[in-house]
């Protein structure tokens, strides 16, 4: 839909300036969506430089509140989101430091939606009802999935829509299929209570979980009778890591680190998707290849079971991160070969939330606060 008196200038707060492609996948999707509106960006960016550089707009570091304060009181409104900014598992500091963005903007009298957001996990005491109070005051919340959107209602939020991922907005992935499964592996130790997920030295990574998860694709690779190719996200966390699992799979294999241009059409013409990263498994939806998304978090839980819903549960299966789910890896890419047709179904009826998506960021054309 297109506004008839457009916003000029709004502030983005999500998380970019990282290696991480899905991020950075999102904030491409959220400032093509605001730029076919009229409106021009400042972004909050882990890497100011990094994200002026590869997005073409104006970033402010996180550490920046000058910085941020003087672009809230230049703009027009702020977006909360895309991404799983609303969850308390990495770090404690996490949800109250991307929640306060809401209290500031409202101290600027600026509007705020939340647009793209994945919620959860939530497990900190306090955890929902900080996360229940900020969104309150927003003008919308519009979430990407229907879990997020559960947890959002227990945080005592009303109202909430349910939308789909903005990197789903983004053009499908194009090409002959590849008959090779792309596998999207990341460093994992489960359990780590408040201590960060990603461990960078090798040193910190579990050889009998990169072991097992070698024997998952080789016994997936006898079954379908098709190369590996490892697909590292993340250039700073997953490369390394896709070497140690490569040192164990029984044929060497293909290793990329895509770029942001390409890694849609890499990971999205693969015949099947091996995928624990969750833009990984977006990228295999929105080529309509079948899956096996490897079960480390919610999120990743929240997609199988949001194409299930829509019908697409025979081409994307997940499995559990522990060696019984990567035991059974190997059957579950047999099962999802073949089942495009399903999964292409199932992302067309999830592409049809994203007019939801784009409903929120609408609101910010009303002006001023909730």
């Amino acid at each position: 839909m297109e506004l008839t008196t457009a916003v000029r200038h709004v502030v983005v707060a999500g998380w970019s300036g990282t290696t991480n492609l899905g991020d950075e996948l999102l904030l491409r999707a959220l400032l093509d969506l605001l730029s076919r509106r009229g409106w021009r960006a400042t972004v909050i960016s882990r890497n100011s430089a990094v994200t002026s550089a590869l997005h073409g707009v104006e970033a402010v570091a996180l550490t920046d509140a000058p910085g941020l304060w003087r672009a809230l009181r230049s703009a027009d409104g702020l977006v909360l989101g895309p991404g799983t900014l609303l969850q308390d598992q990495t770090s404690p500091a996490s949800l109250p430091w991307h929640l306060s963005r809401i209290p500031t903007a409202a101290l600027a009298r600026r509007r705020v939606v939340g647009v793209g957001l994945g919620i959860g996990p939530l497990r900190r005491p306090g955890s929902r009802t900080m996360v229940g109070s900020a969104l309150r005051r927003c003008a919308a919340v519009a979430v990407r999935d229907p879990a997020s959107a559960a947890l959002a209602a227990g945080c005592g939020v009303r109202g909430v829509l349910v939308g789909c991922d903005l990197a789903l907005a983004l053009p499908r992935p194009t090409g002959t299929v590849v008959p090779r499964i792309v596998a999207a592996l990341r460093p994992h130790a489960p359990g780590l209570g408040w201590r960060p997920l990603e461990h960078r030295r090798a040193a910190d990574w579990d050889p009998a979980r990169i072991a097992g998860l070698a024997r998952a694709l080789d016994d997936a690779a006898d079954r379908l009778g098709l190369p590996v190719c490892l697909v590292a996200m993340d250039t700073d966390l997953d490369t390394a890591y896709a070497e140690a699992v490569a040192t164990h799979l029984a044929n060497p294999p293909e290793i990329i680190t895509p770029t942001l241009d390409d890694v849609m059409d890499v990971v999205g013409t693969a015949e099947v998707v091996v995928a624990m990263r969750y833009h990984a498994g977006i990228a295999a939806l929105a080529g309509g290849r079948p899956a096996v998304l490897i079960d480390y978090a919610d999120k990743v839980r929240g997609l199988a079971d949001d194409v299930t819903a829509h019908g697409g549960g025979g081409g994307m299966l997940r499995v559990a991160d522990d060696p019984q789910g990567w035991a059974a890896l190997g059957t579950a890419a047999a099962t999802v070969a073949g089942q495009e047709a399903v999964v292409a179904a199932a992302r067309d009826r999830i592409v049809e939330r994203l007019d939801v998506s784009c409903g929120a960021l609408d609101t910010l054309d009303s002006g001023g606060v909730r």
